[in-house]
């Protein structure tokens, strides 16, 4: 029985350690997909600088030849600055976001990050992620650990029997009895039975009520786990379905809208039927559509992530 509760406590070790495991790839993948998207929302300010810096020349001929007044030159130059500082910015979030990386890969967090998600595809139906999740290495050590305390309870059981034996001899006798026939040989047959001392049964079973406590707490800490870990992946594939919505919303409609709508402002601006205000808001919605789709197939790789740790899956 000893045996059998040590070997249930080194798979307990073992399977938490894989958790572990599990949790620190986890934690690298969301360290590196909020590096990749730093990354990338400093080459998004980068690709819109070129038009702001023609917006900024438009208004300056057209200022120059009278058709527009010189405010129009100045909201130009105060949103062209504003970008040079949003770039000062994102490229301070991706040096952050990389030092945060370093803690994990050291070094390696220096190199040049992929310009592309991961192709991790669509996620397995909740079901067959609940699946796998019965699998998870933190619920088979909580297994593990019901098996060590049931061991337990098995032991102390054991120890609150009393104890009993039963000896067989045979006997072998020499010698003449005083009327000369010889000395019978005897079998004899003893049983031995340990009292019950009460000091002794009292301790004994309050051992044993103390296993069964533990082996209870073992059975409700692991129903809870499972409950909470049930609870994580619904929550977690009601998220990822619901980015994954809005990615399609952003993709189908809302960002050839907002591309369409800048297109618009300026041709209607430089044809003298438009304010310069609307050029510039519309530019810079554009470029923040933009900047939130990026963020967007973050969020949802990082809840990839999240469901591929809680439903096994390899990635």
């Amino acid at each position: 029985i000893g045996t059998r509760r040590f070997r249930a406590l080194a798979d307990e070790m073992t399977e938490t350690a894989s958790a572990r495991d599990r949790d620190v790839l986890s934690a690298v993948r969301q360290a590196w997909l909020e590096a990749y998207y730093w990354q990338q929302a400093q080459r998004l300010v980068l690709e819109t600088r070129p038009f702001f810096n023609d917006l900024a020349e438009i208004t300056r001929s057209l200022y120059a030849v009278g058709r527009r007044n010189q405010q129009d030159v100045l909201r130009a130059e105060l949103e062209l600055s504003r970008l040079d500082d949003r770039l000062i910015e994102t490229s301070r979030q991706e040096q952050q976001a990389r030092a945060a990386l370093s803690q994990w890969i050291g070094t390696a967090a220096l190199r040049p990050i992929a310009v592309k998600l991961p192709d991790w595809g669509q996620l397995p139906a909740r079901d067959d992620l609940a699946l796998g999740l019965a699998s998870h290495p933190l619920l088979r050590a909580a297994d593990a650990q019901v098996a060590a305390q049931a061991a337990s309870v098995d032991l102390a059981g054991e120890q609150s029997r009393p104890g009993w034996a039963v000896d067989l001899g045979y006997s072998y006798r020499e010698g003449m009895l005083p009327n000369g026939d010889s000395r019978s040989d005897f079998i004899s047959l003893s049983v031995t039975v340990d009292l019950p001392f009460l000091g002794r049964k009292d301790r004994q079973d309050r051992e044993l009520a103390a296993a069964l406590a533990e082996r209870r707490a073992a059975t409700n800490a692991k129903q809870h786990l499972a409950r909470q870990l049930t609870s994580q992946l619904a929550a977690e594939y009601s998220r990822w379905l619901e980015v994954d919505h809005r990615l399609s919303v952003y993709e189908n409609r809302i960002l050839p809208q907002t591309a369409e709508q800048a297109q618009a402002a300026l041709a209607a601006y430089q044809s003298d039927a438009g304010d310069f205000s609307d050029v510039m808001r519309s530019y810079i919605d554009d470029l923040n559509t933009r900047l939130d789709h990026s963020r967007l197939q973050v969020e949802r790789a990082r809840s990839h992530a999240v469901l591929a740790n809680l439903g096994g899956l390899s990635l």
